[in-house]
């Protein structure tokens, strides 16, 4: 992911003349790259100003996050590994009905039940991604900086777009939209689970 993502946004800053020389461009796109993968929410230059495919590059690097067991937010990329696997899975058992398709990683079958809690994590996700948006556009923000600060608070990234950019800060937009943000961000570091089971009744009575 860093290495593809690098090069990517290199090569478009290099075709748009945004930095000196090429040194400088892979230097600008590996920085930023790892800082959003990372989740640390540093940054060296607005990248929000560079070129569109750059910046949705940058965009869609706040779903993945780190690698299994990082303290980096986001949705981790092993899940999105075991989310294609599954997808895989899908299609070869519509091809073979009777064929047995275990999902491995390393050699290793991944339990039917962690790929539930994959799929149920994942939809988890993007429900709280579409009804944070919603949120806060009814709180008066527009559609980019909504669903670009609801995805970078579910991920714990820092920066989103347009005026909540890395040159930028949360502190103009309206109170309740940081209290909905500030829960976002709560849900996607405990990784919902640590966080909805308390809020059902069959915890308590166990």
């Amino acid at each position: 992911m860093i290495i593809l993502s690098t090069l990517v946004i290199g090569a478009t800053l290099m075709i748009a003349n945004v930095y000196r020389g090429p040194g400088e461009s892979i230097f600008q796109a590996l920085f930023q790259v790892v800082a959003i993968l990372s989740t640390t929410g540093h940054s060296t230059t607005d990248w929000g100003n560079w070129p569109t495919l750059a910046v949705a590059v940058m965009f869609l690097l706040f779903f993945f996050g780190g690698c299994s067991g990082s303290t980096s937010g986001g949705l981790k990329c092993v899940r999105w590994l075991l989310l294609f696997k599954s997808l895989h899975r899908m299609f070869r058992r519509n091809i073979y009905p009777r064929g047995v398709f275990p999902v491995r990683i390393h050699d290793k079958t991944i339990p039917e039940s962690v790929l539930e809690g994959v799929w149920v994590f994942f939809f988890l996700y993007i429900i709280t991604l579409i009804i944070g948006t919603l949120v806060l556009i009814a709180l008066g923000l527009d559609l980019v900086t909504s669903f670009s600060a609801t995805a970078s608070s579910l991920g714990n990234v820092g920066p989103g777009l347009g005026p909540l950019g890395p040159a930028y800060s949360y502190a103009n937009i309206p109170g309740p939209a940081k209290g909905v943000l500030s829960l976002c961000m709560l849900l996607g570091r405990l990784e919902f689970y640590s966080f909805v089971i308390i809020f059902i009744p069959e915890f308590w009575r166990k």
